[in-house]
């Protein structure tokens, strides 16, 4: 919210390193588990979501007709950042079929089972 030049906003998801380091590996658990698909994957620029919020709090804040706390304004901004990500790791998971399988830790079916 304090830079003067907006960076460009993208959400990133990689997938896969919970098979490396699976909590449920036996001995040694110090050794990572090779053979496990890692992806990265980067997602669409969220940038125009989050000017829009800092634009007006630094308009608010420069003529004193900003009513919104700035912690709340960071607040809206970390919720979008969140469902950004969020979203951008779902459609990874899902296509990746890791969902179905129930491989990874946030999955829709060990979140109903």
């Amino acid at each position: 919210m304090d830079s003067n030049v907006m960076p460009e906003i993208i959400p990133m998801w990689i997938s896969g390193f919970d098979q490396i380091m699976d909590e449920n590996r036996g001995a040694p658990r110090f050794v990572p588990r090779p053979g496990a698909k890692i992806s990265i994957s980067v997602g669409e620029p969220v940038t125009r979501v989050i000017q829009p919020l800092v634009d007006a709090f630094k308009r608010g804040r420069e003529d004193g007709s900003g009513d919104e706390d700035p912690t709340q304004t960071r607040i809206r901004i970390v919720h979008e950042l969140q469902e950004a990500v969020r979203k951008l790791g779902e459609s990874v998971e899902a296509r990746e079929g890791r969902f179905e399988r129930g491989e990874w830790s946030q999955s829709r079916r060990r979140e109903l089972a």
